[in-house]
């Protein structure tokens, strides 16, 4: 069978068309594919601070170490505070964990920011706090603990 000219021409349309097609078909895959993805991340993100924010809240020897830094009170047993030096290294760690969480980017800067920036300011501001990191401190191999934490209270929040 002879192809004529004019037949040879439909092909090609029909041949671009199909690649149109395909390639359309392709880029609206891959773009509802990138919007599951970011709303995969958005709600686990979500999921992330209803879980930070339970431990904070709802964890009891967390929320007494809170509670005596937002009352000014003593925190540690021996000052006379109701929490012990694990207690307040647990609460100091949630943050050191935040840090480690949002410089990786898996925890969003704003979010760390609207829900917890007060209390880690607040712990930092804290003169037992600060004593206690300073004991800590003196521990070999520790000269880094909480790093994280206090580049959290003095960089990023705001």
């Amino acid at each position: 069978m002879k192809v004529t000219e004019k037949t040879h021409h439909h092909l090609i349309s029909l041949t671009l068309i199909a690649s149109l097609i395909t390639t359309v078909t392709a880029i609206t895959g891959v773009y509802f594919g990138l919007q599951t993805l970011t709303e995969s991340a958005r709600s686990n993100q979500g999921n992330m601070i209803l879980t930070l924010n339970r431990d904070i809240f709802f964890n009891d020897r967390l929320y007494k170490v809170r509670q005596a830094i937002n009352h000014k009170r003593p925190i540690l047993q021996k000052n006379q505070g109701q929490s012990s030096e694990e207690d307040l290294d647990d609460y100091i760690g949630m943050f050191e964990t935040m840090e480690g969480l949002r410089e990786r980017k898996i925890l969003d800067e704003n979010l760390l920011n609207d829900n917890f920036c007060s209390y880690i300011v607040d712990a930092y501001q804290n003169k037992e706090v600060k004593e206690y990191i300073v004991y800590v401190r003196n521990y070999p191999n520790s000269k880094d603990l909480y790093t994280g934490f206090e580049y959290l209270a003095t960089h990023i929040c705001k």
